[in-house]
């Protein structure tokens, strides 16, 4: 008598029945940033409360979202914290970065809509401004 699950069928349910499961684990932290680190330069935004798509791309981390306190950056962990701080006004926020990017000449993070206004970038004359990251802490 034949079992009802045989060769391809049962490997594919198992696939199917393991594959939340995989996705479910949970990350692990970010290292640390060292507690001297800091880097000066400018910042830019992406996104708005009214876009959905941010240059046809979509987070390493799969958690952009233009009102979340996000950013990208080129090397940092993802997922570390950092603090923002706009140097032309003194604002200040704390961002999680969850995204690689911010490949323009000059910028060292690109900022969710709401990082952005957090800081008040977004009624500047070219929605840039000069920054300094600090560790959160």
């Amino acid at each position: 008598m034949r079992t009802l699950l045989h060769g391809r069928s049962r490997w594919l349910l198992a696939v199917a029945l393991l594959a939340p499961a995989a996705c479910l684990r949970m990350r692990p932290p970010p290292p640390p940033l060292p507690m001297d680190f800091f880097e000066e330069g400018r910042a830019t935004y992406y996104g708005s409360p009214s876009s959905n798509v941010r240059s046809g791309k979509v987070a390493v981390t799969r958690e952009w979202d233009p009102g979340m306190m996000t950013g990208s950056h080129r090397t940092l962990p993802l997922g570390s914290c950092v603090e923002v701080q706009n140097l032309e006004n003194g604002m200040d926020a704390r961002v999680h970065i969850t995204d690689r990017g911010a490949y323009t000449p000059g910028v060292i993070i690109d900022l969710s809509f709401a990082a952005a206004k957090r800081l008040g970038m977004i009624d500047t004359r070219n929605g840039a401004a000069r920054v300094r990251l600090t560790p959160c802490g």
